[in-house]
């Protein structure tokens, strides 16, 4: 508990300190490595408290002996205060289960729409038609692609430069280490925008991408 309530705390401190201070800033490589480095570093920081503490300080020579005091039945409100706290931490283990079991059946889709699409390799990207496609995207190292792009010539190239921005810089692992944090810290609202963060400023790295290909006029058809 100790442990989730400190990494809890950095999330929050690192989700206030990227939007107020790093956000606006126009280096988004830079920006990426932050976020999901301080991401990070708010799962192993306390892991290493918690490892040195009880070398560091000797917390039994700093208890006095105190005489016991006992108020009323003891042994039923320490069950009492077992049950809620088990109560609490079913529900929060059960809405930690169906999020899981929600990006997992996502995953699942996704994996089930490139089985049954028609894939060709384009490159280093396996290009995935689909009749569901309506519009370029990617996971991985695929790109859903549908053949009516394909009539606009200039409009394909910047689409496919933005995919494959994308794909070159594994955005989609960024997202799914970002799935599985919101996941399991869902109580915590700088998680959320931290995701929606991390969304943007992928946005910014693949439209800088199609912007070298296309030129500021041909971003526009993104």
């Amino acid at each position: 508990m100790g442990y989730f309530l400190v990494a809890n705390v950095l999330i929050a401190i690192h989700g206030i300190f990227f939007r107020f201070l790093l956000l606006r800033q126009r280096r988004f490589l830079v920006n990426r490595m932050i976020l999901l480095g301080g991401c990070i570093l708010s799962l192993l920081v306390p892991l290493l408290q918690f490892q040195m503490l009880p070398n560091s300080i000797p917390v039994t020579n700093l208890l006095w002996q105190l005489p016991e005091v006992i108020v009323g039945d003891s042994e039923s409100g320490s069950t009492n205060n077992w049950q809620v706290s088990e109560t609490m931490l079913l529900v929060y283990c059960l809405v930690v289960g169906c999020l899981l079991f929600r990006l997992i059946w996502k995953y699942f889709q996704v994996s089930l729409m490139i089985r049954e699409g028609r894939k060709e390799l384009n490159g280093k990207q396996v290009f995935v038609f689909h009749p569901k496609i309506n519009g370029p995207a990617s996971f991985f190292g695929y790109i859903f692609w549908n053949d009516a792009l394909n009539k606009d010539a200039e409009g394909a190239a910047v689409a496919l430069a933005h995919e494959r921005c994308h794909c070159q810089q594994l955005h989609s692992l960024d997202l799914l280490g970002m799935e599985l944090l919101s996941a399991v810290f869902w109580i915590n609202p700088a998680v959320y925008l931290l995701k929606r963060d991390l969304r943007q400023t992928h946005e910014f790295l693949a439209d800088a991408a199609a912007l070298a290909v296309a030129g500021p006029e041909g971003i526009k058809r993104l």
